[in-house]
């Protein structure tokens, strides 16, 4: 990969503004009001842990949560996502180090050693790598094989596609849930009264930790999003 940027580290932010925090670094513009509005706006995506050596590069993660959308100040529980900077030499020559917005605090960013730490960090899960953020292209290919496969630690999963979610429903005095994957579209319905996987398909790819109830729209929202993911919208 060919760096196109020069990345800079000494900005601050509050905790919570990793996007913001990644514009700084990147020298991008704002715009998306999220971190996972602005990762599917990306051009430029890898669907693997292969980041290059030679380059900075934006990686994403889903996060969900209930936060104050700061344009009209109301609270919200969605997938707000999460972004980091990665640089291949952070820690010295081939020590990579990813670059976050503060856990707590307002601060300059916070450096972490590996993507599990990320995960831990945020209560967040890996989505995929990007080489452009906001429209700022940071990386472009070269010809030259230069990447690192960044090998997930026990318990992670290899491949995004297996990080399922949950979330449930109440409807008419019943319980409805889903299990789905914001990355490939699956979403996989299913009613029961607490929540138990009782079909074969929601046993299969369940999560470990299912969330809490949310609300009919959000629910909705999100069934609707998968449609879209799996139709190619």
């Amino acid at each position: 990969m060919k760096q196109l940027v020069t990345p800079w580290y000494g900005g601050k932010a509050g905790a919570g503004a990793c996007l913001y925090m990644a514009q700084l670094v990147v020298g991008a513009g704002g715009g998306p009001y999220s971190a996972t509005v602005a990762a599917n706006a990306t051009q430029y995506r890898h669907h693997d842990r292969n980041f290059p050596n030679d380059s900075i590069s934006v990686l994403w993660f889903d996060h969900w949560g209930t936060y104050e959308d700061y344009r009209n100040g109301e609270l919200r529980y969605e997938n707000w996502g999460h972004v980091v900077i990665r640089d291949p030499h952070a820690f010295g020559t081939n020590q990579p180090g990813y670059f976050s917005s503060r856990r707590n605090g307002y601060g300059e960013g916070e450096w972490f050693r590996s993507v599990g730490e990320v995960e831990a960090s945020f209560n967040s899960t890996y989505r995929f790598w990007s080489e452009d953020l906001n429209g700022v292209r940071v990386c472009e290919p070269d010809g030259t094989t230069t990447g690192t496969n960044d090998t997930p630690e026990s318990g992670e999963e290899e491949d995004e596609e297996m990080a399922n979610q949950y979330i449930a429903k109440v409807q008419n005095k019943k319980q409805i849930n889903a299990v789905f994957n914001t990355v490939s579209g699956f979403f996989h319905e299913f009613e029961s009264s607490n929540g138990s996987y009782n079909t074969n398909i929601a046993r299969t790819f369940g999560v470990k930790d299912p969330t809490s109830i949310v609300s009919a729209s959000h629910y909705d929202a999100v069934k609707r999003d998968c449609a879209a993911v799996r139709t190619g919208k």
